[in-house]
């Protein structure tokens, strides 16, 4: 029987998964360096293959390349692991406004409101 502890403020109540084997352990394993391993190959399309002493359309090919291959292992590997992993991961490295523009942001917003709302008038 799954018993859930007690909420606290701020943190979900999940249930423990239960023990992988050590088969799925390995696949969760390699997607999760699959996903990794793709940013260096995204790196590698941008800071390696231009530089290379080839002709240039073999660098535009190898550079086509490593992004394929980059794109094909993060999208294998986001899709074994799902997508509440995918979300978490995204939203960890997603761009967010610096404080001070959103500060300047909201005054404007708050006078857009008062001017319609027929109270303040």
């Amino acid at each position: 029987m799954l018993t859930l502890q007690k909420s606290v403020p701020g943190v979900s109540a999940v249930a423990p998964s239960p023990a992988l084997s050590p088969w799925k352990r390995t696949l969760r394993a390699l997607a999760w360096i699959g996903v990794v391993v793709s940013f260096p190959l995204w790196g590698a399309a941008f800071l390696v293959a231009p530089f290379l002493p080839l002709p240039g359309e073999q660098r535009a090919a190898l550079a086509a390349l490593f992004l394929l291959v980059a794109e094909a292992v993060f999208w294998l590997g986001a899709l074994y692991l799902g997508a509440d992993v995918v979300a978490r991961f995204r939203a960890r490295f997603r761009r967010r406004a610096p404080a001070d523009k959103v500060d300047a942001v909201a005054p404007a917003r708050d006078q857009d409101e008062r001017a319609r709302d027929p109270e303040h008038s």
